[in-house]
């Protein structure tokens, strides 16, 4: 049986009789993921990670995790469950270097990263590679047809502000003429902060 890799914290010494592999499963509270402003992690990180020594100052991580987040749908704003899942290939050195990126970019440009040669932490590391796989916008997969599959009716576009006034984005020269257009809003909105309306 495989060990649980609990404290997210692996011992360097331990792995240089050899590699060792470790399931997980944990909260998400561990990777600081409960802060979120966008997504809500309610459900167990898990999968399954080997370590291993490189040499003798590099202990590399690999294996895959994965977890769920919520976030409401761009299009229809129903609740909607993400899988996320993402490959783990992360090397953790002594190179102090890494501990200043500004100094050290190109030593950054890889998931590498610093550790005191005696103790690995590796939730930040697993925490980037989650946080990553999600999109840049939550929407749901439209079926043929721009059918929304929660709601099962057709949708339109995701939009990020008013519509017009018949309920649909202004699309052409209509902009111009109309003020209650999308346009419009925006004209009037400058004008607002610029002081002269």
């Amino acid at each position: 049986m495989k060990p649980t890799l609990t404290g997210f914290k692996i011992e360097a010494e331990r792995l240089r009789h050899g590699p060792m592999e470790y399931v997980l499963a944990e909260d998400p509270k561990v990777f600081d993921l409960q802060n979120d402003p966008e997504y809500r992690f309610d459900d167990l990180v898990r999968g399954t990670i080997k370590a291993q020594m490189v040499g003798s100052d590099t202990v590399l991580l690999t294996g895959d995790i994965q977890t769920v987040a919520a976030a409401p749908c761009a299009r229809c704003l129903e609740s909607l469950r993400l899988t996320l899942r993402a490959d783990v290939n992360v090397a953790f050195m002594t190179d102090e270097r890494l501990l200043d990126p500004v100094a050290y970019p190109e030593l950054h440009e890889d998931p590498v990263y610093w550790f005191d040669g005696e103790m690995v932490y590796p939730a930040e590391a697993l925490r980037e590679l989650l946080l990553l796989e999600l999109p840049t916008v939550p929407a749901c997969e439209l079926e043929p047809g721009d059918i929304c599959p929660i709601r099962n009716a057709k949708v339109g576009p995701m939009t990020f502000g008013p519509a017009s006034p018949a309920g649909k984005l202004s699309t052409g020269e209509e902009d111009m003429e109309d003020d209650q257009s999308l346009k419009g809003q925006l004209r009037r909105l400058r004008g607002q902060l610029d002081g002269r309306e």
